[in-house]
């Protein structure tokens, strides 16, 4: 996706529905609403598996990922570039159960996580370069407040582009298959 909605979810809009979205990029999506990236509305359930989110961007909530009150799973998710220009809501807006694994959140405008919700679910390994995420990610494996030295959004051999580790990088053979 590559779109700009006024409603919410400019690259998709999840109303009340199950969606698995695996192996994608959601690039420069905007939202003049909520979930610049996704928005999950409506108890929607959400699993995203080895998805990318590059400078999507939302002006109420969300810049990545909007979820209202759906439950959300992330594994092997990289979000990176978001942005909420009128609020500090960036990164994830989740007041639903949300669930992270192998997820990396990096180069927001500002925070990362903004989570009102006790239903958060680290299943470890995940690493945010702010300090948004603390109370979140506890579990082993997770990092707060770390660079993931990751490169430019690219063309890595993959199915779509990504942001490839570079040397040095924290989370290089630092996730975990199981599960």
């Amino acid at each position: 996706p590559n779109g700009l909605l006024n409603a919410g979810g400019g690259g998709i809009d999840n109303y009340n529905s199950v969606l698995t979205v695996t192996d994608s990029l959601f690039d420069r999506n905007t939202s003049m609403n909520s979930g610049g990236g996704l928005r999950v509305f409506g108890g929607g359930t959400v699993s995203l598996a080895n998805v990318t989110f590059s400078d999507n961007e939302a002006y109420i909530g969300g810049g990545s990922i909007f979820n209202y009150d759906g439950a959300v799973g992330l594994v092997n998710v990289t979000l990176v570039g978001h942005a909420d220009p009128t609020t500090s809501n960036d990164g994830i807006w989740s007041q639903g159960p949300l669930t992270l694994k192998n997820t990396i959140l990096a180069g927001g405008t500002g925070h990362n996580c903004e989570l009102s919700s006790s239903n958060i679910t680290s299943q470890g390994n995940n690493l945010s370069n702010d300090s948004y995420c603390n109370n979140y990610l506890n579990q082993p494996g997770d990092k707060n407040f770390t660079n993931p030295l990751l490169g430019a959004l690219q063309d890595n051999g993959g199915l779509t582009q990504t942001y490839s580790p570079q040397a040095g990088s924290p989370v290089i053979n630092k996730g975990t298959n199981s599960g």
